[in-house]
């Protein structure tokens, strides 16, 4: 039988594929671990990060940052499911779910936040409201809030 944490697991995944039907109509892009890009990136579709990026990276679909990747710039998707390290803003126009590998150095703005335990966040977090993410679903900046940084170690 499946545990409590693969069932939860398994309903991000579901909420994830429901939230764009784009995904499955394209193929998977992929930068593989032990591979780099610099430059802005940007990806359509489903698409997987487990190499090193020198700048920034768009993705109009479901996005997976493994482990192994580290993005130097900032990152806007529409679902990113982010388990690496990012040194810059990342930016989600629906769900953004850390896994307990996820370092964020930089400020966090999303519709929908999970935070799992062991992910560590050191910038702002803000959210979005349903208006905001449909309009700005395709902008590759994220505005900053005037609040306190915030750090985050769960």
């Amino acid at each position: 039988m499946f545990s409590k944490k693969q069932t939860s697991e398994n309903t991000i995944t579901r909420q994830a594929e429901t939230t764009t039907t784009k995904s499955r109509t394209r193929g998977i892009s992929m930068l593989a671990d032990g591979c780099s890009f610099q430059g802005k990136m940007f990806l359509q579709g489903e698409s997987r990060v487990g190499g090193h990026v020198d700048g920034s990276v768009i993705c109009d679909g479901i996005l997976t940052v493994e482990e192994s990747a580290v993005i130097t710039g900032d990152l806007n998707g529409v679902v990113v499911l982010f388990n690496g390290r990012i040194d810059g803003n990342l930016r989600a126009s629906d769900l953004l779910r850390l896994s307990p590998t996820a370092r964020v150095y930089g400020d966090l703005t999303a519709k929908r936040l999970v935070v799992e335990d062991g992910a560590r966040i050191e910038g702002r977090v803000s959210y979005l409201t349903p208006m905001e993410s449909d309009s700005e679903r395709d902008t590759d900046s994220t505005e900053s809030s005037p609040d306190e940084p915030v750090q985050l170690a769960v």
